[in-house]
């Protein structure tokens, strides 16, 4: 039962990690893509409003001015609402690397090994579905740039 405990309670501290940290990179991206294009972008966060409604929104946006956006071309479109993508795709490979690295420890015989190889698994499974949900969700990354061009 503690073990039970201690799971519920390292998968929540994880889960959360993950939205903030995950999410600040993911929009980051798009800033950055937003700055290389000339537009400036902003990162407003909605977490008070996700707690209470369970993940109802998203836990933060890349906000920018709409009308500049329009007037810049197909590619630089593309590098904006791709390139948190991008790095959600480049997060997975890290935590894959860290993953199959510490499944060698792991088998080694090392029990520490077996906390960190559950978060780093634990954190793939994450951001596979916000990767999921960046594809093919309404409103998502590649449903805006998809509406834009």
């Amino acid at each position: 039962m503690k073990l039970v405990i201690k799971f519920l309670i390292l998968f929540v501290i994880v889960a959360f990690s993950d939205l903030i940290i995950f999410t600040y990179l993911h929009e980051l991206a798009h800033k950055r893509a937003l700055k290389k294009a000339g537009i400036k972008g902003n990162i407003a966060w909605n977490v008070k409003e996700n707690i209470k409604h369970l993940g109802a929104s998203p836990v933060a946006i890349c906000s920018f001015d709409k009308k500049k956006l329009e007037k810049i071309g197909y590619e630089r479109k593309k590098n904006i609402f791709l390139s948190g993508i991008k790095m959600d795709l480049i997060i997975l490979l890290i935590l894959s690397i860290l993953s199959i690295i510490f499944g060698i420890f792991f088998i080694l015989g090392k029990m520490i090994i077996w906390y960190i190889l559950l978060v780093c698994n634990t954190l793939i499974l994450i951001r596979v579905w916000h990767v999921i949900n960046n594809i093919f969700k309404k409103d998502s990354d590649l449903d805006q740039f998809l509406h834009v061009v």
